[in-house]
């Protein structure tokens, strides 16, 4: 067990606030890994004093679903993050080639936002993301985006 040492070290120590200082300070998946060892080491404990704590303490019957809960939802957010990113980068290159294309484009996304059309919050937004982008990118022109209000 990697944290056996430093997890007796606490319960000798008693310091169950400096402990959990300690839990909450490590990277979430080893928090996991930790109190997965915190449960062997206390079971491990208890043996030796002839204990029956995985009986006799009631929420060590749902440690192990809380702890696989815990972890599932670590995996759930980074999976989320992940996908996302995926998102953010696809949708970076579809502006991109949108913000290189046919200034057609651009007049229509113009004509849309000036003529209040129904898309036109959608295309205030994505006018607003194609010239954050040529920003970014180097290439913008202020020219090319005539006609549109001071605002945006």
């Amino acid at each position: 067990m990697k944290y056996k040492d430093k997890i007796n070290q606490f319960l000798v120590e008693g310091g169950e606030a400096a402990f959990q200082e300690w839990l909450l300070a490590q990277p979430k998946m080893e928090q996991v890994a930790i109190m997965r060892e915190l449960k062997e080491v206390t079971l491990e404990f208890s043996q030796k004093m002839n204990m029956k704590i995985a009986k006799d303490v009631p929420f060590m019957e749902d440690f192990d679903k809380k702890t696989d809960a815990f972890e599932d939802s670590i995996l759930d957010v980074k999976l989320a993050e992940d996908v996302m990113a995926k998102v953010d980068e696809t949708m970076e290159n579809h502006i991109r080639k949108m913000a290189t294309a046919d200034y057609g484009v651009r007049e229509h996304i113009i004509n849309c936002i000036i003529n209040e059309e129904p898309n036109a919050a959608e295309m205030r937004k994505l006018a607003q993301r194609m010239i954050a982008l040529e920003k970014k990118e180097n290439f913008h022109n202020p020219d090319k985006w005539n006609g549109l209000p001071k605002d945006l």
